[in-house]
């Protein structure tokens, strides 16, 4: 992680732009492999949650669904608040910790290959700049906490508040009320 950092610090040419989505100037390359790479992320995140659970044998089952007008894929994981408060880290922030993960060996892959340490096809090197472009919008997706993301149900574990959306709700209608329907 750290060496992806002072990677990312020193060389701002690995930080991600929007030019790195594009990979091919071929369409018919562009399209599956922005596709199929995008999912193996997505899966590989939600693995790591299922992986987490299973490690405290919990039941949990990976599945597709959507949030506002999203489809995403989710990791059931209501069977963690069995746990310790403490212990529901693991699950919690385990397909983040992968996010970064990824991006930080891509970030160093990049890094290596622009030092001539190793050498990748122009396609591959390209795939990694994508990759890190994904996970760095990935890993700011996590703070988008109307969608219920993993930060969200951090965040939820740390305050103890548990149905935190569901409540912020009902406090945020309650003080619009109170300020403009004074009886």
């Amino acid at each position: 992680f750290f060496s992806a950092f002072f990677i990312l610090v020193f060389n701002p040419g690995y930080f991600p732009v929007r030019t790195d989505y594009f990979i091919s100037q071929r369409f018919i390359i562009l399209l599956p492999i922005i596709f199929i790479v995008s999912w193996v992320l997505v899966l590989l995140h939600e693995l790591m949650h299922f992986f987490a659970a299973k490690s405290y044998n919990l039941p949990s089952e990976i599945g597709i669904s959507n949030r506002l007008f999203y489809l995403v894929a989710s990791t059931d994981i209501t069977n963690m608040y069995s746990l310790k408060r403490k212990n529901r880290f693991r699950i919690i922030l385990a397909g983040a910790f992968t996010d970064i993960t990824v991006l930080s060996i891509s970030v160093i892959l990049l890094f290596l290959n622009d030092q001539n340490l190793m050498h990748f096809s122009t396609l591959f090197y390209n795939t990694l700049k994508f990759v890190v472009l994904a996970e760095f919008l990935g890993v700011l997706w996590q703070f988008l906490f109307f969608l219920r993301t993993d930060i969200y149900y951090a965040i939820e574990n740390v305050v103890k508040v548990y149905n935190l959306h569901e409540k912020t709700d009902l406090f945020v209608k309650n003080e619009f009320f109170k300020l403009f329907f004074k009886h």
